[in-house]
Parts: structure tokens; C-alpha cells; sequence
């Protein structure tokens, strides 16, 4: 019985693609740009991408908390002035912690709504009393969080848990709430996670999310496991990549490129252990391949100011290699590298525009 499920898990996870070969037709937009998208494919749209910032989980009584390993915490005032920031870099949301763990996380999720940013609010919930609360409190999403294991779970164990997330969702959507179902894990057997991924679409949901909570998996193994769950689910796809291995950001873009509709990210990564997707980095990298869009909708120029209030709040520096904003981002030693950038040959060397991110360090 054992051997029929693993087998029938790997037929899965190694079947042939569920649709076309994407065309291989260069967009007629950006031909000059080295590391502008090379192919269009309609499952996908890597330009609609949506951000989902989650530092606020940083806080100090939320144990689920991106950010609780990591040293420092943030006031009231501090989320205010972290969200404000993030709302006017144009982030489209920003994430709080649950107002079940404490009455002060309850006050500060309704602060955060009560400000009427630009940017839409939302809160982790595990079962209804959550979802009365969070939605209470103003919020316009949840994160309903069905915690799937990197094992499988006994089907009647899934059955019950997967009843009382689709009433979760259909409860908040009743609500005018839109709502992200956490799926489950790349851990996760193929068979299983499809499963959940189409329960919560019957139910509603706008969205599953897909997570890489060990920060090990690849490139190849995030656009795999994307693209296959967003061929099987006409909702849309989110992911949280943790950054063990350093390759989150890769992780991220690949992602897009798989057909993800939405990325978690949080300032300067800060999350468990070494953290998620930076803000920072994957703006850069998104800026590269497609400047004029996320010139258009992200105020470039705030991420400097928001790095480092959030710097400050946790009690850290900014690493001097971040990128565009890291001391050493705008340092250029080679002669060769700077002809590149002097003169009629500028824009050809230089990728990334310093002015965009606020001038020089």
C-alpha cells in the first residue's frame, strides 16, 4: 500500500505538463534588455504580480511570527510608521498578526485598519472564532492557515481539517473579505496538496498559498510545483519562500515566471532563521527585467527610508551588500565597468538606476 501511494506521488509530481509548451516568441517590448522575460505563455502574466509584505509579523506576542526568532520587535507607533511607509512604496499588502494571540495585537491590527491605506490589511486565522475577530477588526484579507505537514496526513485528519477551512473561507468571503488559503508545504506530497488546493477553490478562496518553510527547495523545484498546482486551479497562487539556502529571491522571480500571482516578502527578509524573500532584493530584480513597470508602480525612492526604520526597530545595520540600498551598491572599481557607465555608454552598463532608489549611500 505504502509502495502504490509513493508511487503513485512521484507519477504525479514527474507527469508531463497539464498544458502547452509555452511560444518562444520574443515580447516586442524591451528588445535591448538582456533580462527582459524571453517568451510570452498564457498561464502566466509575471508583469500583474501582486506584494504581500509580512514584517509586521515580527512581532513580539505572535508566536507563528515570521520575525519572533529574531532579535527586537515592534511598537504600535512603529507599525504605524513601518505600514505608512510601506503603503506609499506602493506595497499592495501588509500582513498582522493574529489579534487572537493578545489584546495588543487586537488594538494595533484595528490601529492599522482605522489608517485607510492605500494598501489592503490582512491577518492570519486557524478556525472561526479567528475569522469573527480579524474581520471584526476591519481587515480587507485572511490567511487562513491549514497546517499540512511535509508528510502525509491520514485522510480522515485532512478530510476534517480541510471542513473546517472551506467554512472558514466561505464565512469571510461571505464577509466581502478577500482570502489566501496557506495550502501547504513543498514537503507536502503532490496528491495531497492538489487536494487541498481544490477544496479551497470550491470554496471560494481567491487564492492558495505555497510555501517553502525549509528555505531548501530550487528554482526548478519552486517553477515545477507552481506551475503544476496553477494549471490544476483557476484561483490564483501565492508563495512564502524561506532564504536558507540564499536562493529565495530566485525562488521568487521563478515563481512569477511559473505562473504565481502573489509573493510574500518582508524588509530586509527579516523572518525565521535567516528569513523570506527581501523587499528590497526582489523589487531589484523585478526592476531589471522590467523597469518601466515597477518604476510606474513602486515609489523606489521609500525603500531606503523604510530599511532603515526597520533596521533601526530591530537593533541591526543594513548589510553593506544589500542590494541597491547597501553601502557598497553603487561602488564600481573596474575601469572597464565604469567606460560602461560614463558618458553615451550609461544605461548600457548600468542595469539599475541609482537615482530611482534614492541617490547615493
Amino acid at each position: 500500500m505504502a509502495h502504490t501511494a509513493h508511487l503513485a506521488y512521484h507519477q504525479a509530481m514527474y507527469a508531463p505538463p497539464l498544458v502547452p509548451s509555452p511560444s518562444f516568441s520574443r515580447p516586442p517590448a524591451g528588445p535591448e534588455n538582456t533580462y527582459a522575460p524571453r517568451y510570452g505563455d498564457f498561464l502566466r502574466d509575471a508583469g500583474q504580480f501582486v506584494l504581500v509584505d509580512s514584517t509586521l509579523q515580527g512581532a513580539r506576542l505572535t508566536p507563528v511570527a515570521e520575525g519572533e526568532r529574531f532579535p527586537g520587535c515592534f511598537s504600535t507607533e512603529e507599525k504605524i510608521r513601518i505600514a505608512s511607509l510601506l503603503a506609499e512604496l506602493g506595497v499592495e499588502w501588509i500582513e498582522h498578526p493574529s489579534p487572537a494571540a493578545s489584546g495588543e495585537s487586537e488594538r494595533d491590527l484595528r490601529a492599522l485598519c482605522a489608517l485607510g491605506l492605500r494598501a489592503g490589511v490582512r491577518a492570519q486565522v486557524g478556525d472561526m472564532e479567528d475569522a469573527r475577530l480579524v474581520v471584526a477588526c476591519g481587515v480587507r484579507g485572511v490567511n487562513v492557515i491549514l497546517s499540512t505537514s511535509g508528510e502525509s496526513s491520514g485522510q480522515e485528519e485532512l478530510q476534517a481539517r480541510l471542513v473546517t477551512a472551506q467554512d472558514v473561507v466561505r464565512y469571510a468571503k461571505a464577509q466581502g473579505v478577500e482570502v489566501c488559503l496557506a495550502a501547504g508545504d513543498v514537503r507536502t506530497p503532490l496528491v495531497e496538496l492538489l487536494k487541498v488546493c481544490r477544496a479551497a477553490e470550491e470554496a471560494g478562496a481567491d487564492r492558495v498559498s505555497l510555501s517553502d518553510s525549509g528555505g531548501c527547495a530550487n528554482p526548478l523545484q519552486v517553477y515545477e510545483l507552481v506551475r503544476t498546482v496553477r494549471a490544476a486551479v483557476g484561483c490564483g497562487v501565492e508563495v512564502l519562500l524561506h532564504n536558507d539556502t540564499g536562493c529565495a529571491v530566485a525562488n521568487a522571480c521563478t515563481a512569477l515566471e511559473a505562473g504565481a500571482t502573489h509573493v510574500c516578502v518582508s524588509v530586509l527578509g527579516l523572518g525565521e532563521r535567516v528569513g523570506i524573500t527581501p523587499l528590497g532584493g526582489l523589487l531589484a530584480c523585478l526592476a531589471a527585467a522590467r523597469p518601466e513597470l515597477v518604476r510606474e508602480r513602486y515609489r523606489l525612492r521609500v525603500l531606503r527610508e523604510l530599511e532603515t526604520v526597520v533596521a533601526q526597530a530591530v537593533g541591526v545595520e543594513v548589510p553593506f551588500c544589500n542590494p541597491v540600498t547597501g553601502g557598497a551598491a553603487w561602488r564600481h572599481t573596474g575601469a572597464g565597468h565604469w567606460a560602461g557607465l560614463e558618458g553615451e555608454g550609461r544605461g548600457k552598463g548600468e542595469v539599475l538606476r541609482e537615482e530611482d532608489w534614492g541617490g547615493a549611500c
